[in-house]
């Protein structure tokens, strides 16, 4: 929890899900993070440590949707429209 109870971070994150919010932040890369949330280095560490924030999570995954690819929010549900004449 940050100042003033804004964000808050998944109490009692489990190994696993740690581990994939740190290779989303290798993947993506601290720096890039850091302009993209306007936030510090120690932030990110934060983020190592407890993992992403929920919404921040979320911007992620409908910016870079390629690195959630085997997340079934990242799977287009869609069928192609049939085209009409």
């Amino acid at each position: 929890m940050t100042v003033a109870g804004l964000v808050f971070y998944t109490e009692n994150m489990d190994s696993e899900e740690l581990k994939k919010h740190r290779a989303l932040i290798e993947q993506i890369g601290t720096v890039p993070l850091m302009v993209m949330f306007d936030i510090s280095k120690g932030a990110i560490s934060q983020w190592r440590s407890n993992g992403i924030p929920k919404a921040r999570l979320m911007y992620l995954e409908l910016s870079h949707p390629e690195l959630f690819s085997d997340s079934p929010k990242s799977k287009s549900s869609k069928k192609p429209r049939k085209e009409t004449l």
